[in-house]
């Protein structure tokens, strides 16, 4: 009665953290790229990024 219970919840949480670290990589640093180059310095309506940001994505 005891030993089954704690086996059960194991294997559930292990599968949950597997996929979420693989997704999260992938988006971050596309997104941070994109931006940079996408306002290309200065643009109306769009933040301009720092001389360092746009001289490494550039």
């Amino acid at each position: 009665m005891l030993p089954l219970p704690l086996p059960l919840p194991l294997p559930l949480p292990l599968p949950l953290p597997l996929p979420l670290p693989l997704p999260l990589p992938l988006p971050l640093p596309l997104a941070r790229a994109r931006p940079w180059r996408h306002t290309g310095g200065q643009r109306a309506g769009t933040p301009s990024a720092p001389s360092h940001f746009e001289a490494r994505f550039r």
